[in-house]
This record gives C-alpha cells, structure tokens and sequence, in this order.
C-alpha cells in the first residue's frame, strides 16, 4: 500500500478511535456550563450518565443554553463567580472547563 500524501485525509475505516480511559466517572464539574461549549458538554456528559453540576455566573453564557437539561436526573445549576470560593458538596470526579475566563465579573 502507498504512503498516502500527507494533504490527502484517510478514508474514515483507516482511522481508529483511541482507548478510552476505564476510570469510571460519576459527577464532574463543568464551569462556564452555559455557554456555548460548557453546554455542550454538560449535554453529553448527562447523556452518559454523568452527574453534573454546571458553574456559570451567566455573564457570557445563558441559562437558555442548558434549558433542555433542567430537570434532569443528576444536572445541577449552580450561578456563582467561579474566581470565588465554591464549595460543591459531596465527591467530585473530574472538573470540565466550558469557558475561557473572559466574562469574569471583576473589574480591575
């Protein structure tokens, strides 16, 4: 078989998926969870099963982003600052970060 040229993509059955980590997950923390990418997120890690608790000051993001997801089993809201303290009671798994810090409601 011919190197395939570098500028050329491969056919989708020449790709494979990379192992996914087993370490089990069962409640993340996604902060910027209602913005564009931190709902995205939150959308897939609740349809896995993962319980989720969104932080989000709602400065950039909006509450519209993660509608959908109110009401369902393990998704949580939570609107706070997240350059504060935030105490998330109970074991967290892993922490997802859906925004970038720029809408931060500190002035200099």
């Amino acid at each position: 078989m011919a190197a395939a040229d570098p500028g050329t993509a491969l056919p989708a059955s020449h790709v494979q998926a990379a192992p996914r980590p087993t370490r089990d997950v069962h409640r993340v923390v996604v902060t910027g969870g209602a913005g564009f990418l931190g709902s995205h997120l939150c959308t897939r890690l609740v349809a896995e099963g993962v319980d989720v608790v969104c932080l989000d000051n709602l400065l950039t993001g909006s509450a519209a982003n993660v509608g959908h997801l109110q009401g369902a089993d393990g998704f949580r809201v939570i609107r706070r600052e997240v350059t504060d303290f935030v105490h998330v009671p109970g074991p967290v798994d892993q922490f997802g970060i859906g925004g970038s810090g720029s809408g931060t409601g500190r002035s200099s």
